[in-house]
């Protein structure tokens, strides 16, 4: 009989792996930290005064203790500036939102309108005593214009009063030079204008800062570091996952050799 010959086609298929680049791990990530840097996270700090005190505008006669503070015009004393010191924990690439100050009513006041002036000093890591002057001597934060407040008449004892906000003052203060993150502050308070007095707790004044860490720059700043850290971190993973192809495909290499051997052997 004639044979025939039977001819196989062999078909060989390549495949061939393209290694993957990590753009799109790091766009989404960067994403991730663009949405996370430009959230706004507000931190209050919520704080009594640790003391205030009253100065004699005529001759700067200090009185310490009071169970009281008279705003403006006191009857016995005459024109007074009050001051009351606040320790608060804010850093100082800080972004100040909001900033209140409330006393609590001790006394209902005459119906006289005043108004008075507020500023800060960051000169408040020492007590006040009694030499004369030592509010007014307390040296202001350069820059930080006062803000004016006329305080609302009182209708009933206890009952809260608020300033206007003073955030413009507390950024001026933790925007010194000196400023570590921790401080004490001064807020002073001086009468402008009007014949009234406005009477509150001593001990009550409580300040409210609102603020949220760093400023926008900083932000942004922040974020190329954290990119420009990711990406080469991200290369040195690359780079080592190559390295670990290799071992891992060397190792597949003489696994299968060792296999051959074994095969070899069997039918030997």
């Amino acid at each position: 009989h004639k044979h025939q010959q039977r001819t196989t086609t062999t078909t060989t298929t390549t495949t061939t792996t393209t290694k993957r680049q990590p753009t799109m791990l790091l766009r989404r990530i960067l994403l991730l930290l663009l949405l996370y840097v430009s959230a706004t996270y507000a931190v209050s700090v919520d704080v009594l005064a640790l003391e205030c005190a009253e100065e004699r505008v005529r001759d700067g006669d200090m009185y310490l203790g009071s169970s009281d503070l008279e705003m403006g015009i006191d009857p016995s004393r005459g024109e007074q500036l009050i001051g009351c010191r606040f320790e608060i924990d804010v850093p100082a690439a800080a972004n100040v939102t909001s900033a209140l100050i409330t006393f609590e009513v001790d006394e209902l006041d005459s119906a006289e309108d005043l108004t008075v002036d507020i500023t800060v000093s960051g000169d408040g890591a020492e007590p006040f005593s009694e030499a004369g002057g030592d509010i007014s001597f307390r040296e202001a934060v350069g820059g930080a214009d006062p803000i004016s407040w006329t305080p609302q008449n009182s209708t009933a004892v206890g009952a809260e009063v608020t300033t206007p906000d003073v955030s413009r003052l507390v950024a001026a203060a933790v925007s010194e030079g000196t400023w570590s993150g921790t401080g004490v502050v001064i807020f002073k308070f001086r009468l402008t204008a009007g014949n009234g007095v406005r009477i509150y707790e001593s001990d009550a004044p409580r300040l409210v800062v609102t603020y949220s860490q760093g400023s926008d720059n900083e932000r942004l700043r922040r974020v190329e570091e954290l990119v420009l850290q990711m990406a080469e971190e991200q290369h040195e993973a690359v780079e080592e996952a190559d390295r670990l192809r290799g071992v891992i495909g060397a190792l597949g290499r003489q696994s299968i050799m060792s296999q051959f051997d074994k095969e070899t052997q069997v039918w030997s």
